[in-house]
């Protein structure tokens, strides 16, 4: 694994995505407390020297959750509020046509740039609460497991 959180991220970013959508399809993108609280959870299992925390707040005037790294936004969700109103889901799609359309042509990270951070307020910091298997499948952590594995 890579010593960077932002250099593992970018390694994981298209499994990851796959993984959210494969368990939630019929809600993504509408899935930012979900994803939020897993990737917080993991992140600061892993990497405990660097600053994660879970947020809470509004993008725009929409309720939103993401997560925080170091003091940059990573959200996995963002794509339900930027760009057309062609960016609702279309379920019809296998998740990697799904990033590419939805997320891809949007942004090229989930780090989110800068010229978004205005429409973000924060409300508070939650305590993560993942403890283990999502849904009855697979636990996150066994799943980035292969992931890392296939990773090295």
């Amino acid at each position: 694994m890579n010593n960077s959180i932002h250099d593992f991220i970018e390694e994981i970013k298209e499994d990851y995505f796959a993984w959210l959508y494969h368990m939630s399809t019929t809600e993504f993108p509408r899935v930012c407390d979900f994803s939020s609280d897993i990737l917080a959870s993991y992140l600061i299992k892993i990497y405990p020297q660097e600053s994660v925390k879970f947020i809470r707040g509004r993008f725009d005037i929409w309720s939103h959750y993401w997560v925080e790294v170091n003091g940059e936004i990573l959200d996995f969700t963002i794509v339900q509020f930027i760009g057309s109103k062609d960016n609702l889901p279309k379920f019809d799609l296998s998740n990697a046509e799904y990033y590419q359309k939805y997320f891809g042509e949007l942004l090229d990270s989930p780090f989110i740039p800068g010229c978004y951070y205005n429409r973000y307020k924060k409300y508070e910091e939650i305590e993560m609460s993942y403890v283990g298997l999502v849904n009855g499948n697979i636990k996150f952590d066994d799943y980035l497991e292969l992931v890392e594995n296939s990773l090295e």
